[in-house]
């Protein structure tokens, strides 16, 4: 009877460290496993895409410096731009290099000082005095366009981007008006006269530089003037850009 409960005790015990063994060796895998998942998970990614397309990357909005005497004397600062980015096609061979292709939307609102209106000679446009007899001018000019821009990225860490490139103009001369708003008299007038001399195409340089992958600077060089691609001089803008393209 004594062997018998001396070897009941002996398995108790025995089976005891057993079961108190293996449920280490559960919570041990347990620990471990998790551990050796987040292990795989962290294997490092690339961080960029060779090949990318995107949608609205980009909006712009600038002033117009014109060149040129009359223009820059009869031009208001009001002159300004506005440009949305529609598509764009993106290949980065490395982290700090891109090559971009794409198609944007571009309005321009042109307005001279009080004492200036735009003026159609024929299919040329220029700049002269206000018509005498008349108060409160208010003369300008909309245009519309699309862009389609190629441009060299380099990348600065995450510090900044500098770019810069050339793009073609596709202009919508047939939406074009000049429109002038006076008070003659007591009277009210309102004005439209077809603006013709705006070319079907045009080109300009630009150059970008976006801070921190957000907020930016940009300018743009037109050789010629596209308003009156006959002139000796061209048209500058300079603005503020913000940059959609890492959202």
């Amino acid at each position: 009877m004594k062997k018998i409960l001396t070897v009941t005790a002996l398995l108790t015990i025995c089976l005891g460290a057993f079961a108190q063994n293996t449920g280490k060796d559960v919570l041990k895998d347990l620990e471990e496993k998790p551990l050796e998942e987040n292990t795989r998970k962290a294997k490092p990614e690339k961080e960029f895409k060779v090949f990318d397309i995107q949608a609205i990357a980009r909006l712009g909005y600038g002033w117009h410096l014109m060149e040129g005497t009359e223009f820059q004397t009869g031009l208001h600062k009001g002159s300004t731009e506005f440009f949305m980015n529609i598509t764009e096609i993106d290949f980065t061979p490395v982290e700090f290099l891109t090559l971009a292709v794409g198609m944007d939307v571009k309005w321009s609102h042109f307005t001279p000082k009080p004492e200036y209106s735009f003026l159609m000679a024929g299919d040329d446009l220029s700049l002269g005095a206000a018509p005498a007899g008349i108060e409160n001018n208010k003369s300008s000019l909309n245009t519309a366009a699309f862009t389609f821009p190629v441009g060299l990225t380099v990348r600065i860490g995450n510090l900044a981007a500098i770019s810069a490139g050339a793009e073609a103009v596709l202009n919508l001369p047939k939406n074009l008006k000049i429109e002038d708003k006076y008070m003659e008299g007591k009277s009210s007038v309102t004005k439209l006269t077809p603006a013709s001399s705006v070319p079907r195409w045009g080109w300009n340089a630009f150059a970008r530089i976006t801070f921190g992958g957000l907020f930016g600077l940009y300018a743009r060089y037109y050789p010629k003037q596209p308003l009156i691609p006959t002139a000796p001089f061209g048209l500058t803008t300079v603005g503020l850009l913000m940059d959609l393209s890492n959202f």
